[in-house]
């Protein structure tokens, strides 16, 4: 709510919502359409602005959450989260400063350990098992509906000069046609100074 402390209404999984969240006030949620009693229940009555994450909800969603709670007004608080995420606490620093490190270990590692004749799938799975032992946890969250991003990229050759689908300088051929981002068959020898790799964390 604008004031007042928050509710967290969970649908899956209600006990590990209650393990794992800071937040006081958890209720369970047998189907989503019991929202607006929740909310009447919690709160005494029910909003009559929703913000909503209007750049990413897709419209079939935003449709069902305005037949869900009738007439209201709805409006973007895309802004306003954003700009709450872009404060950051003592801890949120203390994680980016250890992501900081794993990273700078996983490029020591990866100078280490590249030679002529690997491909590029090959030098991929090296370092992402040596980041994955550090902790990488694999995925990366992005601004989109329900969406992560792909993290091990490591392009040569002309391979690290092709654009794509993705939303990156390069998306190269990867392995499949389904799925051509990512690194692929070509070899590691082929690299020029100017290789290009991309581990993100």
């Amino acid at each position: 709510p604008a004031e007042g402390p928050p509710l967290l209404a969970v649908k899956r999984y209600f006990p590990r919502a209650r393990q794992e969240s800071c937040l006081q006030h958890i209720v369970a949620l047998e189907s989503i359409r019991q929202l607006p009693i929740q909310l009447h229940d919690h709160y005494g009555r029910l909003p009559a602005v929703m913000a909503l994450e209007l750049d990413v909800l897709p419209v079939v969603d935003f449709e069902f959450y305005c037949r869900l709670f009738g007439q209201r007004q709805y409006v973007d608080g895309s802004a306003a989260i954003m700009t709450v995420r872009g404060l950051k606490s003592a801890w949120e620093i203390e994680q980016m400063e250890k992501t900081a490190d794993m990273s700078r270990r996983t490029f020591e590692y990866m100078r280490s350990v590249i030679r002529p004749g690997l491909s590029e799938m090959e030098f991929a799975g090296m370092y992402e098992t040596a980041a994955r032992k550090m902790g990488h946890g694999a995925k990366l969250r992005t601004r989109h509906f329900q969406a992560e991003a792909y993290p091990w990229h490591v392009l040569s050759g002309e391979n690290g000069g092709l654009v794509g689908c993705s939303n990156l300088r390069s998306a190269a051929r990867g392995l499949r046609r389904l799925f051509p981002a990512a690194p692929g068959t070509a070899s590691c020898g082929k690299m020029s100074p100017s290789w290009s790799t991309s581990v993100r964390f």
